[in-house]
């Protein structure tokens, strides 16, 4: 028969549970059902008390102990008892650190990196999408050609010659016509 849909907890089922029940351990009903037993049973109440004053010289004793351990040079004890082994700390740890140490703090500091970062990336991003300048002669490359060959000047017997150049794709374009340009409607 299981103890939750108990009213009362005979001794043999809440000797077991009066241990946990002392920390805290047991569900709110089993919790209950302790302290009603407890209360109504001598032999089971002298064993929570018994339990109770025994946790409280424990509490005591190691609050003792802690209250007399200095704790501020305490990495300073331990760190000569660690064995020699180099570790790696990352780059950003040991900017932070020195950051850090500088008077940098950490509103400052981590705003002021998120910024650099962003500068730095848009920066790579715009030198990297710059189109190319034109050369500043009168000459054109024309491309396709290995090695790229160079117009310096051009002469033809045909009516029209032009030269597109277009540098964001490395493209030049030279557009010859026969046909003579209008000059007011009469052909030589």
């Amino acid at each position: 028969m299981p103890i939750e849909k108990q009213e009362t907890l005979s001794c043999s089922d809440a000797q077991p549970m009066l241990a946990l029940f002392a920390d805290g351990e047991l569900d709110p009903s089993l919790m209950q059902a302790v302290a009603t037993h407890g209360a109504q049973c001598p032999r089971c109440d002298g064993e929570l008390q018994r339990l109770e004053r025994l946790q409280a010289v424990l509490r005591e004793h190691v609050e003792g102990k802690l209250a007399s351990v200095e704790a501020t040079d305490l990495w300073l004890r331990i760190v000569p008892r660690l064995p020699d082994r180099a570790v790696r700390v990352p780059w950003w740890r040991r900017w932070y650190s020195v950051l850090s140490e500088g008077g940098w703090q950490p509103q400052v500091l981590w705003p002021a990196m998120a910024l650099l970062a962003v500068a730095t990336m848009a920066t790579v991003l715009l030198w990297r999408s710059e189109p190319h300048v034109a050369p500043t002669s009168p000459s054109t490359i024309v491309a396709g050609l290995e090695p790229p060959a160079l117009i310096d000047s051009l002469e033809a017997d045909v009516g029209s010659v032009a030269v597109m150049d277009d540098w964001q794709h490395h493209t030049t374009v030279l557009w010859v016509s026969d046909e003579l340009p209008e000059t007011g409607g009469t052909e030589p």
